[in-house]
């Protein structure tokens, strides 16, 4: 079970204050994984993370690996113009003819 960092628990991180776990920390794994890679060093940009991308629906945490990534990643989400796809396991049965649904997605 990993914990996402938010932007207090990344400045806390900076300044030896953080109340998560360093281990289970999501940012942990990322520095790990891309120890070169100084954005994910960076409390200023969040540690690279812009946070989830469909909180209602999903757990997929969007992480930028470079400045640049973020400042795209930022802007798109700041204009709503980020493009989500979803593939979902369907229990029951559809038409043969169904091949595309388009419908909201609702938390229930």
């Amino acid at each position: 079970h990993w914990e996402v960092d938010d932007a207090s628990s990344a400045f806390q991180q900076g300044h030896g204050t953080a109340t998560t776990s360093a281990a289970r920390r999501l940012s942990t794994f990322m520095q790990a994984e891309y120890p070169r890679l100084a954005i994910l060093q960076d409390a200023r940009a969040q540690l690279g993370f812009q946070g989830r991308l469909d909180v209602q629906s999903s757990g997929l945490v969007l992480c930028a690996l470079s400045y640049e990534a973020h400042f795209v990643l930022q802007l798109r989400q700041d204009t709503f113009s980020i493009a989500r796809e979803y593939i979902v396991l369907v229990h029951g049965h559809l038409s043969e003819d169904v091949c595309e649904l388009r419908l909201p997605v609702v938390a229930s």
